[in-house]
């Protein structure tokens, strides 16, 4: 019909709850930046889930998809096994999963298999497995046709 959208709005994602991160099978997970701040805002991917500031040391949780520089967790782990977003007790050390982002010469996050730069928009996916951190879109890429998925970076 006329004048109605084919798609959901950030702010509707928010709102609705839609925008929580999830497994989308065994081995990949959705990152996820619409934590429960104290405005219940969401905040740039590239931001530790603890701090709110960027990361240099990279490491997430799964399946909930929560980013977190190590030098803020380890300490946080020290004192506490409470997931610091979730709430889920028996939060661990072995719980995190070292993520591998890659920059273009310029210095922005891309997919190394679209080589597009991530945005606040993108959809943001790693490998449990290898840590390598895709937009949905390469993901898709990597799991079409009839070969099963492989990591491209590491296969």
């Amino acid at each position: 019909k006329k004048g109605e959208k084919s798609y959901v709005t950030r702010t509707e994602m928010v709102a609705t709850g839609e925008s929580k991160a999830n497994t989308n099978d065994n081995n990949n997970v959705n990152v996820n930046n619409n934590h429960n701040n104290s405005n219940n805002k969401s905040f740039p991917y590239y931001c530790c889930a603890i701090s709110f500031q960027p990361f240099e040391s990279p490491v997430a949780t799964a399946p909930d998809g929560t980013i977190f520089e190590l030098m803020n967790v380890i300490p946080y782990l020290q004192k506490s096994d409470v997931h610091p977003v979730t709430g889920r007790t028996g939060f661990k050390t072995s719980d995190l999963i070292k993520l591998y982002f890659h920059k273009n010469k310029e210095g922005s996050f891309i997919c190394p298999v679209t080589c597009k730069s991530f945005t606040d928009y993108s959809h943001i996916v790693f490998n449990k497995i290898s840590g390598h951190v895709y937009s949905r879109e390469g993901m898709n890429i990597m799991t079409q046709g009839s070969a099963p998925y492989s990591d491209l970076l590491t296969d």
